[in-house]
């Protein structure tokens, strides 16, 4: 079953984390996302936290990057060494290594290239 979360811009929290589709179709049609951004869960959970669109993952040598739906499929979106945008695609074992950090809702500064990691 599909997992969804709400990030309300306004009011700048989570309305709503883990709801199912019927449950989102339900608040929608009470007017409740108004201003919201709704995110999907990826199936994917690192140290038992779900993995959502709109995360920050870093890998093992502190290269951060964003979760996105990409071409019909999620994808870890960041910058190489080199500065190249990079999208790799969330297959078996992609969270070897990785930490999830944030999101680009209440984290997006994680994102920066100064962040001090």
């Amino acid at each position: 079953m599909r997992k969804l979360r709400a990030w309300n811009s306004i009011m700048k929290k989570w309305l709503f984390k883990g709801l199912d589709i019927c449950e989102i179709t339900d608040a929608i049609n009470n007017d409740l996302l108004s201003e919201c951004e709704v995110t999907e869960h990826t199936g994917l959970y690192i140290n038992n936290e779900p993995i959502y669109c709109g995360d920050i993952l870093e890998n093992n040598i502190g290269l951060r990057g964003l979760i996105e739906f990409h071409n019909a499929g999620f994808v870890w979106k960041y910058k190489n060494l080199k500065g190249a945008e990079i999208y790799s695609s969330m297959n078996d074992g992609f969270l070897k290594n990785k930490k999830l950090i944030g999101n680009i809702y209440e984290n997006k500064h994680l994102l920066d290239a100064d962040t001090d990691k």
